[in-house]
């Protein structure tokens, strides 16, 4: 509501935390799941990615190191995130840039 009051394009929903997956490879959903599905749907706008549970994301935030950069599999959740985003940003209509007035 906040972004649609002050005209700020928003592009769709980022879902993080969606998951963990155990080392047998079993999901847990322990937010629950179908949030970021359910909030898309309700405002009309696209689901850009489902980000889970990662310790490699929590680490590189801690170090400094974007995770995106040195984890195979973190790096392609990041890379598709930022692909969808890129398309998205080429889809929207550009505001008339502001005329700038200078009086003496």
């Amino acid at each position: 509501a906040m972004f649609a009051k002050t005209e700020v394009p928003v592009l769709g929903i980022v879902e993080t935390m969606s998951w963990f997956e155990d080392p047998a490879g079993n999901r847990h959903y322990l937010m629950g799941q179908g949030g970021g599905t359910a909030t898309a749907n309700a405002l009309g706008l696209p689901l850009l990615a489902e980000l889970p549970m990662l310790q490699a994301i929590r680490e590189g935030g801690d170090s400094g190191k974007p995770a995106a950069l040195s984890d195979k599999t973190t790096g392609q959740l990041f890379h598709e995130l930022a692909r969808r985003v890129a398309m998205g940003l080429d889809t929207l209509e550009s505001k008339p840039a502001p005329e700038i007035v200078f009086e003496d």
